[in-house]
């Protein structure tokens, strides 16, 4: 693209091969801003919300019924968290993606070990992205194209 608009050569010049290649670059930089956009979210829900002391105190590890949705929330992060729960299943969804290379499973492995990483599964969650960042990128469909 940035070659065309310097020799000059409008949108419309451009062979199919070079609109693809846009298409694919607007999906990838929306896919982009939409995993930051996560990441932002995640990191609001943790320091914001859990950790300041807004989340009932008394839901934890039990759910209260009477503390109503604040308490099932912080029930349901409680047990996506405890022993790395998030972080086993980001794990378990980037093995099938990165031996089969599935983009559909890299990019919910991904999603899901933000949240581990984000949420106390570190570990697990930063081994699941690494392994499926290759994939969801499009590493491997760039190879085969050139």
């Amino acid at each position: 693209m940035y070659l065309a608009i310097v020799l000059g050569k409008r949108e419309s010049q451009m062979g199919v091969g070079q609109e693809n290649h846009q298409r694919s670059f607007k999906l990838a930089r929306g896919a982009l801003v939409a995993l930051f956009g996560w990441l932002v979210v995640l990191l609001a829900v943790r320091f914001l919300w859990l950790e300041n002391g807004v989340a009932p105190f008394a839901c934890g590890a039990t759910f209260d019924p009477a503390l109503g949705w604040p308490c099932l929330a912080k029930f349901m992060l409680v047990q996506a968290f405890i022993e790395e729960r998030a972080g086993w299943l980001a794990l378990a969804l980037a093995l099938p993606a990165w031996w089969r290379g599935h983009r559909g499973l890299a990019t919910a492995a991904l999603w899901i070990a933000l949240f581990a990483t984000v949420f106390y599964g570190a570990t697990t969650g930063v081994i699941a992205a690494i392994m499926v960042l290759p994939g969801w990128l499009g590493v491997d469909q760039q190879r085969a194209a050139a």
